[in-house]
């Protein structure tokens, strides 16, 4: 009788048991396994309570502990079935709910994410990766590497995907490709995972398009930074020429003439020294000037002294100043100006040096047999143009964009064939600028050069004088 009510006793326990994990847990391959063992259990529970009955009705033996021992084995086995099952359950849920944790965190994370086969199929993106695409997941999940990333070359995955299988994680730098065709690129941190005894790429990719725009600007800086110290490196070798000329000059007449070389200081040879000083210095003056004026404007500091301006005189100034040295040249100089021109409100001093600077440039690039001429227009809507166009050298297009820089040549400082500063034209370029106006260049190499200094018709007074804007633009 021990034996029957123990075996009884164990199989309510496993039918309890399984009835409560049935319960529990709604999954149908955990509610198979629990309804077998309930099954196994409410049999033996049935088988005994139905020999307890036979007996009390005087129909059957009292059971001998052998005859309980199978009763209490299947039991056992029941209750023991039911025992793991639980445990089996309980572990399953708990890892579960840590993927259900991973994945919330890796579908929360900032960083796009991606799983991707030994193909190049996607097998995971996260929610990051979606929105950093643009695409919604399912329409990923069909995709492959090289679909989002049409510059990443075929051939090379197998490649990358053998090195990340030895290493356990490579670094790679790429491009991706959003849904409306917007291609940025990517820093790639890729780690193996095994998954179902397959290998898979876990990628890590980060937008950098803030990091290149970055690199870029300071490409950009540093370039000018070069650009700079080349700029320094002429203007010292141009510098120290044109300064040292005068100079020398100035130095050996007047030590000629300190010694009394040739004779007395009366001596009429003295003249010639006398004027050869004069002529430097007032070249150093004029290479000095342009240095400080340079640099004013560029300060800011530089101001207008205004007033009416009859361009035809600056004009006839210019001439007569350049006449001998274009003779000289075998250039033909002139001047084509409609008379009268409207008066100019403007720097008489400022709009002299321009008409110099444009001319002694002009000379200076044009060989013998050619012509510079000067000559002034008015624009349709009122304002006044001055132009200095010659047949010289010209100017390719490409050198067209530092011509104005200063202290910057063409040519290079220690092989050019002309004397200067290289501060002509970007002065012209700042005291225009300083007017309101504007420097327009055309020019082609072997075809000549068109200089034009358009003025703003706040510029121009009328006829009547009145209407004038008399301010510095």
């Amino acid at each position: 009788m021990i034996g029957f009510f123990l075996a009884s006793a164990i199989s309510l326990f496993a039918v309890g048991g399984a009835i409560i994990l049935l319960w529990r847990y709604r999954d149908w391959r955990f509610g198979f396994l629990a309804a077998l063992c309930l099954f196994a259990a409410a049999w033996v529970l049935t088988a005994q309570l139905a020999r307890l009955l036979a007996l009390d009705r005087g129909a059957a033996a009292a059971p001998g502990l052998a005859d309980a021992l199978p009763a209490m084995l299947l039991s056992l086995l029941a209750l023991s079935a039911v025992f793991f099952l639980e445990r089996a359950i309980c572990g399953r849920i708990k890892a579960a709910q840590a993927l259900e944790l991973a994945q919330l965190s890796i579908d929360g994370a900032g960083i796009a994410v991606f799983w991707f086969a030994a193909d190049g199929s996607i097998r995971y993106v996260n929610d990051a990766a979606c929105r950093c695409l643009g695409y919604a997941r399912a329409d990923l999940m069909t995709m492959t590497i090289f679909g989002i990333a049409p510059l990443y070359p075929t051939g090379h995955w197998p490649q990358d995907f053998a090195t990340l299988k030895a290493q356990g994680s490579i670094g790679l730098e790429l491009h991706f490709s959003t849904k409306a065709a917007h291609v940025f690129p990517v820093d790639v941190t890729a780690i193996r995972v095994s998954s179902g005894g397959e290998d898979l790429a876990c990628v890590f990719a980060r937008d950098i398009s803030a990091r290149k725009r970055a690199e870029a600007s300071l490409r950009i800086a540093l370039s000018q930074v070069e650009a700079a110290n080349r700029a320094k490196s002429e203007f010292l070798s141009t510098m120290s020429h044109e300064l040292r000329t005068p100079l020398n000059a100035i130095i050996g007449f007047a030590e000629i003439m300190e010694m009394e070389m040739f004779g007395p200081l009366g001596t009429k040879r003295y003249a010639g020294c006398a004027s050869d000083i004069h002529h430097s210095a007032r070249h150093l003056l004029g290479i000095i000037n342009g240095v400080l004026d340079l640099s004013k404007a560029d300060a800011g500091c530089l101001s207008l002294e205004e007033e009416e301006v009859v361009i035809e005189e600056i004009f006839d100034q210019c001439l007569r100043l350049f006449r001998e040295k274009a003779a000289l040249q075998g250039v033909a100089l002139s001047v084509a100006c409609p008379r009268p021109f409207p008066l100019l409100w403007a720097d008489s001093r400022i709009l002299r040096q321009i008409v110099i600077n444009l001319v002694s440039n002009a000379l200076k690039f044009t060989p013998e047999g050619g012509s510079v001429e000067v000559s002034a227009a008015l624009e349709p809507g009122g304002g006044g143009t001055l132009i200095v166009e010659d047949t010289g050298c010209g100017i390719s297009e490409e050198n067209l964009v530092i011509v104005t820089e200063p202290f910057l040549q063409v040519e290079n400082a220690l092989t050019r064939r002309h004397e200067g500063t290289g501060l002509g034209l970007a002065l012209v370029k700042k005291y225009t600028e300083l007017h309101g106006g504007a420097l327009d260049i055309e020019s082609a190499l072997d075809r000549g050069t068109k200089m034009s200094v358009r003025l703003p018709p706040a510029r121009t007074i009328p006829e009547d004088g009145h209407g004038v804007v008399r301010e510095s633009a």
